[in-house]
């Protein structure tokens, strides 16, 4: 699995995970991704509402392997 697709596999994830498949105007930013032995490591910025610019970052955010792939 590339890196690209796991990214993309985390951006799906956020999105349900925070409630934002039902909510417009919200995005979510992945970067620094580092591939272990049987996790992911993330940085992730989660941005609310664009209009007003409010966000949130998450570093070294944790998944296991398992689930993202």
């Amino acid at each position: 699995m590339t890196k690209k697709e796991i990214k993309q596999k985390i951006i799906d994830a956020e999105y349900r995970i925070n409630g934002f498949d039902r909510l417009s105007g919200t995005d979510v930013e992945v970067e620094n991704i580092r591939v272990r032995k049987d996790k992911v490591i993330a940085d992730v910025t989660l941005t609310s509402d664009i209009e007003s610019g409010h966000f949130e970052v998450y570093k070294n955010c944790s998944y296991p392997k398992g689930a993202i792939e």
